[in-house]
């Protein structure tokens, strides 16, 4: 059986890093999804996908990824190395041109090289992962199935808002300014942030418009509010909403993690706070977002986008409640 040795682009050794809100999880997934894919579709999984254990660290206690190995830390360059006894010069190389009829021999072992950024090739010319009726994200489980059924029941009448403010954000000038947002801004610079033009900054009011016309339509209606910087910086919605409003925090509280030993806290959180988010029954997306991606993908709910018309949202957040209601009739 050969082997697709599926490389994390950004080399980056994940089991060192303590403090980081954004971990690329989301664009990992998108990478391996295409392994899994190509495996899965082409060759009747007679491929093991391998990846390494400082390039997916939330693989070893906090979620399965199907048919695919994690080789420890310690063991990496042993094993890669050794494979069937040939050396890493006889791999052969994934480029981003690669396709499905450039045909693969399954007892031969494959590594692969191509960028996070390449990834629209692979959605844009081989459209049928994005069109399959089960993508290979949707079979992706937190492994520990009670922890998976407590965030499932938490969320799954809750409307799910994403709301990004860390890396990569173009933050308004004004921001730069102001005396009131200056740790936040130097909270970004530690993380590495960029100003990056297609992630939009959306304020507040923003949010505050979406909350107070759902709440108008159902006083009732609660929402999971998923974020990626510490909660101090969320502070103006949090406070404002806080009796309508379930994040990662308010999860963590109903779940037993004692159980994991090796995790760090902001791999547990990011599981929690992506899986809480995937959950819901609607989602208002950021846009241009990997984690947005995966939480509509995930079960294949209806979503919007922040910056779609008010109109619209309403209208068809008035459509699935009229469903969920028809349901339990």
């Amino acid at each position: 059986m050969g082997v697709l040795k599926w490389k994390d682009p950004w080399q980056r050794d994940y089991t060192e890093l303590n403090v980081l809100y954004d971990t690329g999880f989301c664009n990992r997934i998108f990478h391996w999804e295409i392994a899994s894919h190509l495996n899965r579709e082409f060759y009747n999984n007679e491929f093991t996908i391998a990846v390494e254990e400082s390039q997916w660290p939330e693989l070893n206690e906090l979620i399965n990824l199907p048919n695919t190995i994690v080789i420890p830390k310690k063991e990496e360059i042993r094993y890669f190395n050794n494979l069937n006894d040939i050396q890493i010069k006889d791999w052969k190389t994934l480029g981003k041109a690669f396709t499905n009829d450039t045909p693969l021999d399954s007892e031969k072992n494959y590594i692969s090289k191509f960028n996070f950024t390449d990834l629209g090739y692979f959605f844009e010319h081989r459209g049928e992962l994005v069109d399959l009726e089960i993508r290979p994200l949707q079979y992706i489980k937190l492994k520990d199935e009670n922890i998976q059924t407590i965030i499932e029941d938490s969320v799954s009448d809750l409307v799910g808002v994403h709301m990004r403010r860390g890396r990569g954000v173009k933050i308004p000038e004004t921001l730069y300014t102001n005396s009131e947002y200056s740790d936040y801004i130097k909270f970004r610079e530690e993380q590495g942030a960029i100003n990056h033009s297609i992630f939009t900054y959306h304020k507040d009011e923003e949010y505050f418009e979406l909350f107070d016309s759902i709440l108008k339509i159902n006083p009732n209606q609660k929402f999971y509010l998923s974020y990626d910087v510490p909660e101090k910086y969320m502070k103006n919605v949090l406070d404002k909403y806080r009796d309508v409003l379930v994040t990662k925090e308010d999860l963590r509280k109903k779940l037993d993690l004692t159980g994991f030993k090796k995790s760090k806290k902001m791999h547990i959180d990011n599981m929690i706070d992506l899986f809480g988010l995937s959950n819901t029954k609607y989602l208002i997306a950021y846009p241009v977002s990997t984690w947005s991606v995966f939480s509509h993908e995930y079960k294949k709910k209806k979503r919007n986008f922040i910056h779609d018309d008010l109109g619209w949202i309403l209208s068809r957040y008035e459509r699935i409640i009229k469903n969920s209601v028809s349901k339990k009739l």
